[in-house]
């Protein structure tokens, strides 16, 4: 399997995490408070620090959003917003794809 192929599985993966897991339904409430609609949008990439932050790359299609939540307090506490996610392909290796994903289900 390509790299590419990969990645994209990846954002499939966590994408659909997203929307329908139990576990991340405080995050879900979270980015809904930011305007952020999961059901319309792509998480291209995830990971968590062991201080109980998650960082994550939402992408949409108007805008790929980085941002940092704190697990315990479930507060966003980082949301840097830039209008295409490959400007934040050195935190998340799969931004591209991500971005990719977007502007297919768009076009």
């Amino acid at each position: 399997m390509t790299e590419e192929k990969l990645l994209r599985q990846e954002v499939d993966e966590l994408t659909a995490m997203l929307r329908g897991e139990k576990q991340f339904s405080k995050l879900r409430k979270a980015l809904a408070v930011r305007g952020i609609d999961v059901s319309r949008s792509v998480l291209g990439g995830f990971f968590e620090d062991e201080e109980g932050g998650e960082y994550g790359l939402i992408v949409t299609k108007d805008k790929a959003v980085s941002f940092k939540r704190n697990t315990n307090s479930n507060k966003i506490e980082e949301w840097r917003e830039a209008v295409d996610a490959s400007e934040f392909s050195k935190r998340f290796r799969a931004a591209k794809v991500a971005q990719q994903i977007i502007n297919e289900q768009i076009a």
